[in-house]
């Protein structure tokens, strides 16, 4: 890719995001002022301090009594004893298309001849 495509393709994007942005803002103010109140002060985040203390350790849970009894195993589902049933083949063979036998008669030509075209008149004048 040629740095002047690279560049180009980057500003394309850099004002799209930019107008983006501006439409937003404007959509945003303009429902507020349609609402008829004031827009919404959101609050600064608070920084949360680390605790001084350390967590308290979680005890790893005890073995389970339920693990060392064996789990019931699924009972499968029995195959289908039917056979289906076969298609039965067709006994007849169909019967062949038969040729035409008749030759289609040639189209006949135009019979009379075509006029000719008259002379264009000169004009008057």
């Amino acid at each position: 890719m040629s740095l002047h495509r690279k560049i180009t393709l980057n500003r394309r994007r850099i004002y799209g995001l930019a107008a983006g942005a501006a439409l937003l803002a404007a959509g945003t103010a303009s429902v507020a002022a349609a609402s008829g109140s004031a827009p919404a002060k959101v609050p600064a985040p608070v920084e949360v301090s680390a605790p001084d203390e350390a967590p308290t350790p979680v005890p790893a849970p005890a073995p389970a009594e339920e693990a060392s009894t064996p789990t019931e195993a699924p009972t499968p589902v029995p195959a289908p004893t039917e056979e289906p049933t076969p298609v039965p083949a067709p006994t007849e063979e169909p019967s062949p298309v038969p040729a035409p036998t008749e030759e289609p008669s040639p189209v006949p030509g135009p019979a009379e001849e075509p006029s000719a075209v008259p002379a264009p008149v000169p004009p008057r004048g």
